[in-house]
């Protein structure tokens, strides 16, 4: 097996963990990203990665990234999250402010205090 393959197979095996986590079925994934369920069966059984824009599908269906689908880079602790922290990008400097204090969070200061 080549290691292209090597690595769709454990891609494969990442979304069969999160859809039993989630009970969802393939089939459903299939339906949900607009793909026909033979082709997903298919790129299964031959070790082969999706298309990109079907990928970024299956892994929104399933709550996680696509990063974490391709090279199990950890995402999010908890997918629940993932939307959350993808607002967050489009949050303005305030919202980002009031969030840090509901959290008790300490923006990280690069420059030095001006008492020092």
């Amino acid at each position: 097996m080549t290691r292209d393959n090597e690595s769709a197979r454990e891609f494969w095996l990442r979304v069969d963990k999160l859809m039993a986590s989630r009970k969802v079925m393939l089939k459903e994934i299939s339906k949900d990203a607009g793909v026909p369920y033979q082709s997903f069966t298919g790129w299964r059984t031959r070790h082969k990665y999706p298309d990109v824009q079907v990928l970024v599908k299956i892994a929104s269906i399933l709550h996680t990234s696509s990063e974490y689908l391709v090279g199990g880079e950890k995402g999010p602790d908890n997918p629940k999250f993932l939307d959350i922290i993808n607002h967050l990008e489009y949050a303005s400097k305030e919202d980002l402010e009031l969030i840090r204090r509901v959290l008790r969070i300490q923006e990280n200061v690069s420059a030095k205090r001006k008492d020092a």
